[in-house]
């Protein structure tokens, strides 16, 4: 019983904190207006930095200095088996680009997503800092709060992950908020046969960038 309490304690902790970093990440969104922010590599770098400090510095520091746990033990890794996971990412960018297609041609996504004026300033940026922020943004989900509540409650970290992440997305398109849900169990799935968040964020950061280059295309 004593064991059982602990756990259901570390899950509130762990939801709590991920919370708590969610919005410390999107608290830059509080000072400017989000559209104003997405036009301008001014904002990207606020946008990033943001994502730096909620989602992957505040997590980091929690779990040296407050779990005393290993990165490792969080999925900050190499996958262990670099051919399979090699492929698992192959196959999931398969099954997600014909509904990244479908999106792409979405009114509600390029009013949301597409960049009107690009400067070779803000693509170049924009190539690197999705990078970046994707990396901050899986090792939230993918690594703090999944990883973290699978040692404690097992396959329920999928689902809790999942509700989390969709809640997430609530400022954007309708559509996304569903996918982000179902796609969250794809990107936990990867993660827990990889051992590490990694495999996440080359297929988040690949679909995402197909995204905009695809509505991109489109408008031309």
């Amino acid at each position: 019983m004593a064991l059982i309490n602990k756990n259901i304690q570390y899950l509130f902790i762990i939801i709590f904190l991920s919370i708590i970093f969610i919005f410390a990440s999107n608290s830059i969104f509080y000072l400017k207006n989000i559209v104003d922010l997405r036009n301008s590599w001014q904002g990207l770098v606020l946008f990033s930095s943001g994502a730096f400090i909620g989602m992957l510095l505040l997590p980091i520091l929690t779990i040296k200095l407050i779990f005393k746990d290993k990165l490792e033990n969080f999925g900050w890794k190499l996958p262990e088996n670099l051919k399979e996971a090699a492929f698992l990412i192959f196959i999931s960018i398969t099954i997600l680009m014909p509904i990244i297609y479908f999106f792409s041609g979405l009114k509600s996504f390029q009013n949301y997503y597409l960049i009107k004026e690009i400067s070779p300033t803000f693509l170049l940026l924009t190539f690197f800092l999705s990078l970046f922020y994707y990396i901050a943004e899986e090792f939230l989900f993918r690594g703090f709060l999944f990883f973290g509540l699978l040692h404690k409650i097992g396959y329920h970290s999928f689902w809790i992950t999942s509700l989390l992440f969709s809640f997430f997305h609530l400022t954007k398109p309708m559509p996304e908020i569903l996918f982000a849900f179902l796609t969250s169990f794809l990107f936990c799935y990867l993660s827990l046969k990889t051992k590490s968040f990694i495999p996440a964020v080359i297929v988040h950061y690949f679909i995402s960038l197909s995204l905009n280059i695809l509505m991109f295309i489109n408008q031309i």
